[in-house]
């Protein structure tokens, strides 16, 4: 069940609003990865490695889909409603996450890149090598289908642009880089406890982010210092192989 995001006029309650929008991406990533092609073939291990392991990732790729280029804000929201936040507001939730998550989305933003191609691009960097997975080899075959699928629309769809499948998956490999030393923050979010009551009018929840502020810049500051000697691997080295067609989930 996904949580619906309370109404906050005040502009001091825009964290709190930053921070409900974000446990909701995160659970609609949850909700994507299950339901893309290959994923059920995979071990129940293997399933939680990979969830566990992409949501910062995935975070900055659904995040630059929603980066408005010329305003140079993220739009988050839907039809109805939207909420607009710069990078000082996402700076003083997310600290240096939020840097690299700006960079990151204008640089995309600038390869205007169709929906499709964000969706391919969210499925290479779920399924990919991970420590701790016990069937890598199945991950790194499924990974395979998305990554041909991706040059074959970009083949079609951008006949001249001869180089932009492999500036696309650069763009990957440098997300994974610069995700790897950040990736406890967004953790520390997802597992954040929360009060969840149901709504008797909606078949959604008011969920109430219980962690203040000053909790979580702490919690992010012990994160850091955990993680400045560890390193991450890069991704793979990406195989192209046929592709056959496979109707995919909406993306989130």
């Amino acid at each position: 069940m996904l949580m619906k995001v309370s109404e906050h006029n005040e502009v001091g309650n825009s964290y709190q609003q930053l921070a409900e929008l974000t446990i909701l991406s995160l659970q609609l990533i949850h909700q994507f990865t299950m339901h893309l092609p290959g994923f059920c073939k995979l071990s129940d291990e293997d399933k939680r490695t990979l969830h566990k392991t992409c949501k910062t990732e995935v975070l900055v790729l659904r995040t630059s889909r929603c980066y408005d280029m010329f305003d140079e804000k993220v739009v988050l929201g839907n039809e109805a409603k939207q909420w607009r936040y710069d990078r000082e507001q996402y700076r003083e939730f997310i600290g240096p996450l939020a840097d690299l998550m700006f960079d990151f989305a204008h640089a995309l933003s600038k390869m205007q890149l169709h929906q499709a191609e964000y969706v391919l691009l969210t499925a290479i960097a779920i399924f990919s090598d991970r420590p701790g997975l016990l069937q890598p080899k199945s991950v790194e075959d499924i990974q395979e289908v998305y990554t041909s699928a991706l040059q074959s629309y970009v083949d079609a769809l951008r006949p001249k642009q001869r180089n932009i499948f492999s500036r696309l998956l650069m763009k990957l490999t440098d997300l994974r880089s610069l995700t790897s030393e950040q990736s406890e923050i967004i953790t520390g979010i997802s597992s954040t406890s929360i009060a969840i009551k149901p709504s008797s009018s909606q078949q959604s929840c008011d969920v109430k982010f219980t962690t203040t502020k000053s909790q979580l810049q702490h919690r992010q500051h012990h994160q850091q210092q955990q993680q400045q000697q560890q390193q991450q691997p890069l991704y793979p080295l990406y195989t192209q192989t046929h592709y056959q067609s496979s109707t995919s989930t909406g993306y989130p």
